[in-house]
């Protein structure tokens, strides 16, 4: 059993007993699940964390519903941008819902994390680094129901567009996907940059 079964297990009791509902339930998954992902940085030997922000951004300072778009570099990825999400988004911060390969939920932590946390799943072929990513048309209709339900919550959206990770970071990003620009686009939402390095 992993950190991230026993520290969500209460959740998911109180939503199984029905004592709290889908959203509350979702929220509540999402700080735990960074509170067990900043518990895990101290645990990675290498993992040297930095955040440096445009003081300056406005938008930063007046935040409002917004369409979050990340470089990938790794596989650990997501679990970096959960432990640092205070540190990116601030204190105030809305409940965000992250786009994610569908076949992370092969892995356990990852499985458990994402559909506690109410994460949308992206159906798309296992592929090699480089290679074309290769979606299954039928999945998106579902896709974009679930992330246009999280937008009308209010929730942020998170994105990797590079839609795999990027063996190669310092050689520049891989062909990315206008997945960020069609939300936004469609949601009247402004898109903010973040970027992991190292």
């Amino acid at each position: 059993i992993s950190l991230f079964d026993r520290a969500l297990f209460p959740v998911y009791l109180l939503h199984k007993a029905k004592l709290i509902d889908r959203t509350r339930k979702e929220n509540w998954s999402l700080i735990v699940g960074e509170f067990c992902c900043r518990g895990l940085m101290h645990v990675f030997p290498f993992a040297s964390k930095r955040v440096v922000l445009d003081s300056d951004d406005e938008r930063l300072k007046n935040s409002e519903p917004t369409i979050w778009v990340c470089n990938h570099i790794s596989m650990l990825d997501f679990f970096f941008i959960l432990a640092l999400d205070k540190n990116i988004r601030g204190k105030n911060r809305r409940p965000v819902k992250f786009l994610y390969w569908k076949g992370l939920e092969a892995n356990p932590v990852t499985c458990i994390l994402c559909k506690m946390c109410g994460f949308i799943p992206v159906d798309m072929t296992a592929n090699g680094h480089g290679d074309a990513n290769e979606y299954n048309p039928k999945s998106f209709k579902q896709m974009l129901k679930t992330t246009k339900a999280a937008m009308e919550k209010g929730c942020d959206i998170g994105i990797l567009p590079e839609g795999q990770p990027n063996p190669n970071p310092e050689k520049g990003m891989q062909p990315i996907y206008p997945g960020a620009f069609t939300l936004s686009r469609l949601s009247r939402r402004p898109i903010k940059m973040m970027s992991l390095y190292g």
